[in-house]
């Protein structure tokens, strides 16, 4: 790898195959050299702003610096457009618990699938979980979708590890993409009022950021593995199919049990999707096809539509271990990009061994975020360990080339 490849890698995002969803972007941030991002401001810091915006359909997160930004131009949602909050934890003592309170444990399971979240953050809180007499678990999910290597490890942990030993939900705020493709391998899966599931489109990107929907083989397998997932959650596969490409789909519902029956063309009693779109379901069509059991905005009203009258939420240390996981992939991006800036003038200055230096902070933050190893970050590439090996033979060859010739 020559040195203007590293610098390359270091600022560009390794193509790879992601699934995402399109969503509302009303945003644009105006540079001082005239460049204008249309978007959706997702996280702003101490000199820094991240906007996410759309390539094609897939949505890529920028990083910008204050310093470079002329002004930005918010549009905010209208009050009754705002999603609803989350209620605070229902904190409760050993002491303080009932006798007959029905124990359950919430999880968080926010951002992108792969790097924010992942089957071995899951796992490690659902190890959390024991010892603390939990009978029920919610998977409380909020997110626009990721990569595709990582549902089957997350649906693996969810049906093999939690439900066998909890009642186990999940709850849908948002479930875009990978995320729909994750959740649907519960058999009880609840909305909130402004939900939203489906939109499981795959593509692939590529090194300049352009999308193309993935097809044959590799679609084929998707498909194949999305079959099995949602039979795991007692969900036909059909209603998934519709959610991944563009099929005929409707349903008859029965008047007397509310029982669907679904059926790939057009003839049912209800048409839900056509040839020519991606289905998308929102918190009422959702009940209404049975994929969702109930609608509910805060804790309590879950509570009630799974019919526990008198709970009380433990194992909060499983949650906070995701919050913390997630805090820390947001610190160790910042804190990367300094890094590499940092390594860029080294190098430019023939300093190697700075370089070196910098290059070793680079791995002591992958030790701390693992999922780094594996996924991007932002718009920086997965720090695996060929990535190092190929920087360090890039720094090198840079030493070589600036050696005096005899």
């Amino acid at each position: 790898m020559s040195i203007t490849r590293l610098f390359q890698t270091l600022s560009i995002l390794l193509a790879t195959l992601v699934l995402f969803a399109g969503s509302a972007f009303a945003d644009t941030i105006q540079l001082k050299d005239g460049t204008k991002l249309e978007g959706r401001i997702i996280r702003e810091g101490d000199g820094f702003v991240y906007i996410a915006v759309k390539i094609g359909d897939i949505e890529h997160n920028q990083f910008v610096l204050t310093e470079d930004i002329e002004k930005i131009i918010r549009s905010e949602p209208e009050a009754d457009e705002q999603a609803p909050s989350r209620p605070a934890d229902r904190r409760t003592s050993p002491r303080d618990i009932p006798d007959g309170a029905t124990r359950v444990a919430f999880i968080t399971l926010e951002g992108m699938v792969g790097p924010y979240m992942n089957a071995n953050s899951l796992r490690r809180s659902v190890e959390m979980l024991e010892g603390k007499d939990v009978s029920v678990v919610v998977l409380d999910f909020d997110s626009g979708g990721g990569y595709l290597s990582e549902i089957q490890k997350l649906s693996d942990v969810i049906e093999r590890e939690i439900k066998p030993k909890y009642r186990t939900v999940s709850w849908i705020r948002s479930a875009i993409s990978a995320a729909a493709m994750t959740s649907i391998t519960c058999e009880e899966i609840y909305f909130t009022s402004r939900g939203s599931f489906g939109g499981a489109t795959g593509f692939f990107t590529n090194e300049q950021g352009k999308a193309t929907a993935i097809s044959g083989d590799a679609l084929d397998e998707v498909l194949r593995q999305m079959e099995i997932i949602s039979r795991r959650g007692q969900h036909d596969p059909l209603l998934m199919r519709a959610m991944q490409i563009g099929v005929d789909l409707s349903c008859d519902i029965d008047s007397s049990t509310g029982a669907v029956t679904w059926r790939n063309d057009l003839d049912g009693q209800y048409i839900v999707s056509t040839k020519d779109r991606i289905l998308t379901l929102n918190s009422r069509d959702a009940e209404r096809f049975r994929l969702s059991r109930g609608t509910a905005d805060n804790k309590d009203a879950l509570m009630r539509l799974m019919n526990i009258p008198e709970w009380v939420e433990v194992g909060h240390e499983a949650d906070e271990h995701q919050q913390r996981m997630r805090a820390e992939l947001e610190r160790t991006e910042v804190q990367a990009r300094e890094i590499i800036a940092k390594l860029q003038i080294a190098l430019n200055h023939n300093n190697v061994s700075r370089a070196r230096a910098y290059l070793g902070e680079l791995r002591g933050l992958a030790r701390r975020a693992p999922a780094w190893t594996e996924y991007p970050v932002g718009d920086l590439p997965p720090l695996t360990p060929e990535f190092f090996r190929d920087a360090e033979e890039a720094i090198d060859q840079f030493q070589r080339s600036r050696r005096p010739r005899r």
